[in-house]
């Protein structure tokens, strides 16, 4: 069943509800029209006239009731209807998307796709190899560092200081008027790598 078809009936139905509200409103109009003739005659004593319209009032109500049931009838129907429509415009969603999965899968060649994760693998081993040198190398320059001050500790000893604190409480400058006599290198500060 095509849209246009779907909605011709769904108007359709909701035209036909409107009539059977209008028949039902009418017909509650006349029951009460019916209820007050019926009162009337009862007042006046005319059982006859009054058994005859509760007949009727037995017959309005009767025809209200079908016509609340043709209404829920029409109301389960246009529900159907909406929902089948649901149904197969969910259909041809999944038909769409089925039909993109396949032109998906068509261009995904499985080789290619192979071959491009084995070069990010490749790529990536690489570049954990480089950090692993670049972390090799600053560590060794720290050991350097280490190896330095082993070396300064050493001359520090040969030349009478026994402490890295006798050192550090020597002036840095020369007093004024004299001039500091150069330090003649010792064999162990021949050996300082630079």
């Amino acid at each position: 069943m095509d849209r246009k078809a779907v909605r011709q009936v769904q108007r359709d139905m909701r035209s036909d509800q409107r009539s059977l509200e209008r028949e039902k409103q009418e017909l509650q109009r006349k029951e009460k029209e019916i209820e007050d003739m019926i009162r009337k005659q009862a007042k006046l004593g005319n059982k006859q006239a009054a058994t005859s319209l509760a007949k009727q009032l037995v017959q309005v109500r009767s025809q209200i009731v079908r016509i609340q049931q043709c209404s829920g009838h029409l109301t389960m129907a246009g529900n159907q209807i909406t929902a089948a429509r649901a149904s197969a415009t969910m259909a041809s969603a999944m038909h769409t998307a089925g039909g993109a999965m396949a032109a998906a899968n068509a261009q995904m060649d499985p080789a290619r796709l192979a071959g491009v994760l084995g070069t990010i693998q490749a790529e990536s081993m690489k570049m954990d190899a480089a950090s692993e040198m670049m972390d090799d190398t600053l560590d060794s320059m720290f050991d350097v560092d280490a190896e330095a001050d082993e070396e300064m500790s050493k001359v520090l000893d040969e030349i009478g200081l026994n402490s890295r604190a006798q050192l550090d409480g020597a002036p840095l400058h020369a007093p004024a008027g004299r001039v500091a006599a150069p330090a003649r290198p010792s064999a162990a500060a021949t050996h300082i790598r630079p």
